[in-house]
């Protein structure tokens, strides 16, 4: 997908943020857009509006499958179709996995996950049947891909690695339909998801000390702008890429990952080997 005037954009998680870089980088290319946030984001719909584009604000909660079946009828009767849907709603809970309360796991998969299952059944069947090519957008983490050693995040990664693996089983049920999926996995963003965030008593001390800081822990991350996050997403559904990085930085600590599991295809090769179920 090339050109993006005309063309009818959602976001959800788009009153700030990643979401908001998003929306705004789409509405640069000219693509109208309904705005979805739990929260108020008609200031982004103004700044989308800004750059000459229709741009209508709604507030839904994505956990409600009702409220997200109303968000998909709302902008087929504005718009008549979706040709980019952004599943990006997201929240963040500090704390080890037996630490969490099921409150906390229950918001966690609640939102990350739920509310991308919701979106995903709420447009897809409809995108399916407008025809023509269409693209997905779920946002995930780089916590999605691996597991962080430096901050207390199981519930948070658990959620984003059932991202990535659902968006990689709906790429391949969506590619005979035209229909585009990309998984975005951002590192460090300046957003102001910290401040909502949820803390077990042993995480307090990661609490930032302002909205849109980082945690005391990570000052020394490079942080990238949400508009920035927004152009690397343009980019990937313009090239149908599976996946949107944002650090590449983050290389080494991947590479690692992959090569413990392709230790473990070879370990279990040399097994197998000496129990003579396979020819060395």
């Amino acid at each position: 997908m090339e050109n993006f005037k005309g063309k009818s954009v959602v976001v959800t998680g788009a009153a700030s943020g990643i979401g908001a870089g998003i929306a705004r980088t789409f509405a640069r290319e000219g693509a109208n857009l309904v705005l979805a946030d739990i929260s108020d984001a008609s200031q982004v719909a103004k700044d989308c509006k800004a750059a000459g584009v229709q741009a209508r604000a709604t507030q839904v909660d994505v956990t409600s499958r009702e409220a997200t079946e109303r968000l998909a009828g709302q902008a087929y009767e504005l718009f008549g179709r979706v040709d980019v849907l952004c599943n990006n709603a997201g929240v963040v809970a500090f704390g080890g996995t037996s630490e969490l309360s099921q409150a906390d796991w229950d918001w966690l998969l609640g939102v990350n996950l739920r509310g991308i299952i919701n979106g995903v059944s709420a447009f897809i069947p409809r995108m399916v049947t407008q025809g023509g090519e269409s693209h997905v957008v779920n946002t995930a983490s780089g916590a999605g891909l691996m597991a962080s050693g430096a901050l207390p995040l199981g519930g948070y990664t658990t959620s984003k690695f059932a991202v990535v693996g659902l968006s990689e089983s709906l790429r391949n049920e969506m590619a005979p339909h035209g229909i585009g999926v990309t998984v975005l996995c951002p590192g460090a963003v300046q957003t102001s998801i910290l401040h909502s965030a949820r803390y077990t008593p042993a995480t307090e001390h990661l609490r930032p000390a302002a909205a849109g800081a980082p945690t005391p822990s990570r000052e020394g991350v490079r942080r990238m702008q949400p508009d920035d996050v927004g152009k690397l997403v343009l980019r990937a559904v313009r090239r149908n890429r599976l996946y949107a990085l944002t650090h590449p930085e983050e290389r080494a600590t991947f590479e690692a990952r992959a090569n413990a599991i392709l230790e473990a295809f070879d370990d279990t090769t040399a097994a197998l080997e000496e129990m003579g179920q396979i020819k060395a």
